[in-house]
């Protein structure tokens, strides 16, 4: 879902409204795409991630075949799959941290597809 607090969905649970995807080359190394997610856009000082949805991008690497208005993208086959999830709000963590601040983790993994799905 990404929609900008526009849907029914995005109203029902805030947390799961993914509103944008940013990729673009990396400004310390031109190798590497950086990719980034907005997700939850209603979320004030004190709102808390969900630790149940996992947010999930999936990416091919293309060509481009052809030139001017004959040329097309050539997905390949095999698809890089990072997922996220946030962690539970561990309060005692945030006390002894800052009790101002309230902090929550996230993990995430890395996952290839090999082939057409």
């Amino acid at each position: 879902m990404s929609d900008h607090v526009d849907g029914p969905r995005s109203i029902g649970d805030p947390a799961a409204d993914i509103t944008d995807l940013f990729a673009f080359t990396s400004p310390e190394n031109p190798a590497r795409t950086v990719l980034a997610m907005d997700v939850f856009p209603s979320a004030g000082e004190d709102a808390i991630f969900s630790n149940v949805i996992d947010y999930s991008i999936a990416v091919r690497r293309v060509t481009v075949a052809g030139v001017g208005n004959a040329a097309k993208f050539q997905p390949e086959a095999d698809e890089i799959r990072f997922s996220f999830r946030f962690e539970t709000l561990n309060a005692r963590r945030c006390r002894e941290s800052d009790p101002a601040r309230r902090l929550q983790t996230a993990w995430w993994s890395r996952a290839v597809a090999h082939g057409e799905r």
